[in-house]
């Protein structure tokens, strides 16, 4: 039998959350269960646990599983027994102590789980956590249905802790109980929250909860694997989040924050960058994939994993994951396995449609098998194409290099490695259906369109759905005015052009010029996650001029870009309201798309002309502030 006392700096953690009450909790990390009891402390061997603790009778405790008797065990203490756990694997299984527990309730909800927010929150203010229980309900039902699997408990418990414990900076996603800080789910007033406050606490719960599927049920065979799982969690994140509150619109912020930060780590320098699948031969280094690796590792893998559900379908991604989670029920998978059930969904399908879709379902399988090539190779490429007219056909050329902005590394003189790239274009015509789906392994390729007329455009990667950059020739760029002005391309091929043409001038390949005359056609431009891009690109500009070494050169640049962005910005300035609106009547579902927008319009256009010293704006700051 263990002692608290003699674990305490070990694995039991112990904080005080209000005058003479403290909660001590077990979080397992991967090599502290072995510590606790005798067991086999990998995730491979998963095992079923009957918990039984001996505790003072003042003190409550939760585990993963419901109590199902509390008994008198002597004058100061009780023995309390849990019901017995899934095959589950060590580090999943905790336990959390308190001398009280302040219980919300939501049992009557459509998913038919008991969700309990436990809190050790004394202010008596249950409003706080509505907004937190309410999502809950909402991503759970989701989930349940994406995953075609029911939650596997009778109950879910969301533990909110006081504590500024350094192993507690984020939500613990342990099977049927979750730990999170107070600030992490708590919604004072709704009145006055910002949407970005909302969006944090969906996205901790959203990841959480898939996790209880993926990664407790179903488990990384070693920790090797974990990224896979961490990172698809990641994924399917996002995804619930666009499915259930489309009116974030979140897959398109995601991509215009991280995308741009995950591209811009892996393009930082030859010698920092490292590949996301990495051997661990010691529990213990895990904790080096962390930083400053393991946060780009998890960010860049998830973005793959939205590489495979575009190039794949939207269908086949949901069949093959539920594929992946029967089979490997109470079990643990590899990528391997994980690559297995989308082949075998697509064989599925290829023979319901015979040969109709036979040339389609090939590429499919070529995009599942070369996403550990990926996963493999360390960086991204650079996709250069230029364009030559021949009667009505297009003909591309194109070079793939590795893609890098500082381009002064003694390694670029080494043979450039070569991807398997997945290529596909819209074009004039039908702006909004990729078209030529094909796999290229070579480093030089053309490719020949047929009824491409002279003066229609041609964009690839649509969509930003992978992770490469595009740098086109001047004439092609120039041909993309007119569609962003009319928004003949979809949002998130606008917000590719932009950050593509970013990167190009940051790594010399396109003169600062060129892309200045292409961002005027976003003056009418009303996506604020586009905005986003721009305004980083402007500011990024504005950095390199600051640097310029001759005072009189760097003034009058630094006076010429400022004005240049401020016209650039004028535009939306006078079409937005300063007046906020208000989120008092929030509920999912109900809140419309355009409020959400114009919020985060008005936040970024409103920082920007402030930033490059827009008289208006201040003037009008000093009249209402």
């Amino acid at each position: 039998m263990a002692n608290i006392t003699d674990l305490i700096r070990q694995q039991i953690l112990r904080t005080s959350y209000v005058e003479y009450q403290q909660i001590s909790w077990i979080n397992f990390g991967t090599i502290d269960a072995r510590r606790l009891f005798p067991c086999w402390d990998e995730p491979r061997f998963k095992a079923q646990y009957d918990l039984y603790l001996i505790i003072p009778k003042n003190t409550m405790a939760i585990s993963n599983m419901d109590s199902d008797r509390r008994r008198s065990y002597s004058h100061y203490l009780d023995e309390i027994h849990f019901h017995q756990t899934p095959p589950i694997s060590t580090f999943q299984l905790t336990i959390i102590m308190a001398t009280k527990f302040e219980i919300i309730l939501n049992e009557k909800n459509n998913t038919k789980i008991p969700i309990r927010l436990i809190t050790m929150d004394s202010s008596k203010d249950s409003n706080q956590w509505h907004f937190a229980l309410e999502s809950t309900e909402y991503l759970l039902e989701y989930f349940q249905y994406y995953y075609g699997h029911p939650y596997p408990l009778k109950k879910l418990d969301l533990v909110t802790i006081e504590s500024n414990h350094v192993q507690l900076q984020t939500s613990m996603e342990k099977l049927g109980l979750i730990y999170f800080t107070r600030q992490d789910l708590s919604i004072k007033n709704m009145s006055m929250v910002d949407e970005h406050d909302l969006q944090t606490v969906v996205s901790l719960l959203a990841h959480s909860l898939s996790y209880q599927w993926l990664g407790n049920m179903v488990t990384f065979d070693d920790w090797s694997e974990f990224w896979l799982f961490e990172s698809l969690n990641q994924f399917m994140e996002k995804q619930a989040m666009d499915d259930v509150f489309p009116q974030w619109r979140s897959w398109q912020q995601y991509t215009a924050d991280e995308m741009n930060l995950a591209l811009r780590f892996d393009s930082s320098s030859l010698d920092l960058v490292k590949s996301i699948r990495n051997s661990i031969h010691h529990p213990n280094d895990v904790i080096s994939l962390v930083y400053p690796h393991g946060v780009n590792i998890y960010r860049k893998s998830t973005f793959l994993f939205r590489m495979l559900k575009q190039n794949l379908d939207g269908e086949i991604f949901r069949l093959a994951l539920q594929k992946f989670i029967h089979k490997y029920w109470t079990k643990t998978g590899t990528l391997e396995d994980f690559q297995e059930c989308f082949i075998t969904v697509i064989d599925e399908i290829d023979g319901q449609d015979g040969q109709k879709y036979y040339q389609f379902r090939q590429f499919q399988k070529q995009m599942v098998r070369i996403f550990s090539n990926w996963t493999e190779m360390a960086g991204f490429p650079v996709l250069h194409v230029d364009e030559r007219q021949d009667g009505n056909r297009r003909i591309l050329r194109i070079h793939q290099e590795r893609f890098v902005e500082l381009r002064n590394s003694t390694k670029l003189k080494e043979k450039s490695p070569l991807w398997p790239i997945p290529i596909s274009i819209v074009k004039s015509f039908n702006p909004f259906t990729p078209s030529n789906q094909m796999i290229i392994n070579d480093e030089k390729f053309e490719l020949r369109l047929s009824a491409i007329w002279p003066g229609e455009w041609i964009k690839l990667n649509p969509t930003f759905s992978n992770f490469y950059r595009v740098h086109y020739s001047d004439e092609m760029l120039n041909r993309f005015t007119v569609p962003i002005e009319e928004k003949l391309l979809s949002s998130l091929d606008r917000l590719n052009l932009v950050d593509d043409v970013s990167a190009m001038i940051r790594a010399g390949y396109t003169s600062t010029i060129t892309v200045l005359k292409l961002l005027q056609s976003f003056e009418n431009e009303d996506n604020p996650n586009i905005w986003s891009v721009i305004i980083t690109m402007l500011n990024d500009l504005h950095l390199i001029i600051s640097n310029i070494e001759s005072d009189h050169d760097r003034q009058s640049i630094q006076s010429n870009f400022e004005n240049y962005s401020k016209r650039l910005l004028k535009r939306m300035y006078e079409r937005i309201k300063w007046s906020y609106n208000s989120l008092t009547n929030y509920r999912p579902y109900r809140m419309k798309m355009d409020e959400f927008a114009q919020n985060q319009l008005r936040t970024r256009i409103l920082c920007a002309m402030g930033q490059f010293g827009d008289e208006h704006f201040q003037h009008e700051a000093q009249i209402r502030y």
